[in-house]
This record gives structure tokens, sequence and C-alpha cells, in this order.
């Protein structure tokens, strides 16, 4: 089809239709190579969690755990927390349990947004 409007084009120009050039193509084997394995991503920790609790397997971690299950160090070390970002404007301590530190991050989420004060939220 395309053939046949180059050269219906080509007629009501009143020009030559270009002929088409066959060139010819030396076809080379290809090697098979081994399958690639696709590199995991990094191992989630509780150490890691601790560090970055914004990861998403967070969610996945304290999907099953109930606020009834919680150690009383949890609630201990989420009011640290919101101590040390009213009073230095940053969280630079952690505790050595990161089992403690991973639960009490989304407890301090949670008493945040409970006391629903945005300029607490900030800091």
């Amino acid at each position: 089809m395309r053939a046949r409007l180059i050269n219906e084009i080509s007629f009501e120009a009143g020009i030559q239709p270009p002929t088409p050039q066959i060139t010819t193509v030396e076809v080379k084997p290809v090697e098979a190579k081994e399958a690639v394995e696709k590199p995991r991503g990094p191992t989630i920790t509780l150490q890691l969690l601790a560090k970055y609790p914004i990861l998403p397997e967070m969610s996945k971690f304290i999907s099953n755990i109930r606020l009834s299950d919680m150690p009383r160090e949890v609630f201990d070390r989420a009011y640290e927390r919101i101590v040390e970002a009213l009073e230095h404007g940053e969280i630079k301590r952690s505790t050595e349990n990161y089992y403690i530190e991973v639960l009490s991050y989304p407890m301090t989420v949670m008493v945040l947004t409970a006391l629903n004060n945005e300029w607490i939220k900030r800091r």
C-alpha cells in the first residue's frame, strides 16, 4: 500500500518514483547469555526500620500489633521523642532496643495526631 501511494504521488508530481534499493544484511548468531538475576532489595531489619520508620515495610510490621500488646517502654519512648522534638527541634538519640524504637514511632504519630496541634507536629 505504501509503494502504491508513493507511485501515485510521484505520478501526480511528475517525477520518477524512487526505486527501492535492496541491501543485504549479514546476521550474526547471538550468543546465549546466562539469565541475569534481578538484584534484590535490602534486607529489612529492626535496625533499618528504627532508622527509617517511613519505609513501606513498617506498615507490614505493625499491622498485627495491637495497642494493648505494646510494652510500657514504647509509651515512654514515644513521650521522650515528643519532648526531644519540642526541646531540640529534632530527635537525636535512640534506644538500644530496636523493637521499642520501631514501635515508638507510630505511637508518637498517634499521640501527635490526637493532640491536633500543627506546630507540635511540625517540630
